[in-house]
C-alpha cells in the first residue's frame, strides 16, 4: 500500500467552512476505499487539514460530508463532543469515515466526516 497526502488550508482569505468544504470535495473525489484519515490543526499561518489515503486505489463509491461542532468560551469540550457523539450516533458507525478535533483560536472544534 502506497500511502499520500494533500493538505488544505485556510487562513486570512479562507474559512475553516471553505477549507473543509475542499477537504470533503478531495475525499468524495478519492471515494471511501482510499481514505485513511483526516487530521486538522492549526498553526501559526492558520488552519491546516491533512487528507492521509491510499494512492494506489482507484474506487470512488461515496461522497463525503462533514458537520462542524463548535464550542467557545462558555461551552465545555464536554459538550461539543457529546453534541458530536449524538450527531455520529443518528447517522451510524458504518456512514464514518472520520472524526477530527481542534481549536479554532478560543474554539473547540469536532468534525464529524461522513459518507452520503
Amino acid at each position: 500500500m502506497q500511502v499520500s497526502y494533500r493538505q488544505f488550508r485556510a487562513g486570512i482569505f479562507t474559512s475553516w467552512e471553505d477549507m473543509l468544504a475542499g477537504v470533503a470535495q478531495f475525499g468524495s473525489s478519492i471515494g471511501r476505499s482510499a481514505l485513511l484519515a483526516i487530521t486538522q490543526s492549526e498553526d501559526k499561518d492558520g488552519a491546516v487539514a491533512t487528507v492521509w489515503y491510499r494512492a494506489d486505489t482507484d474506487a470512488k463509491e461515496a461522497a463525503l460530508d462533514f458537520r462542524i461542532f463548535r464550542g467557545g468560551w462558555l461551552t465545555s469540550w464536554d459538550q461539543v463532543c457529546n453534541e458530536a457523539a449524538e450527531f455520529a450516533s443518528q447517522i451510524g458507525p458504518d456512514r464514518i469515515a472520520s472524526i477530527s478535533q481542534s481549536e479554532d483560536k478560543a474554539d473547540g472544534l469536532v468534525v464529524i466526516w461522513y459518507w452520503v
